[in-house]
């Protein structure tokens, strides 16, 4: 599973959840949520 500093995936059968998990930086949407959002989603779809 790729590793993210802002997302975390919490799996649960065939449900997946995706949660911002910056509470340092407010949950912020910046670069680096940007960056992991397609990486983590796509780890989402190939399970």
């Amino acid at each position: 599973m790729p590793s993210s500093e802002v997302l975390s995936i919490e799996r649960d059968g065939h449900l997946a959840t995706l949660w911002l998990d910056s509470a340092e930086r407010r949950n912020a949407m910046g670069p680096d949520f940007w960056a992991d959002l397609p990486v983590m989603m796509q780890e989402v779809a190939d399970d």
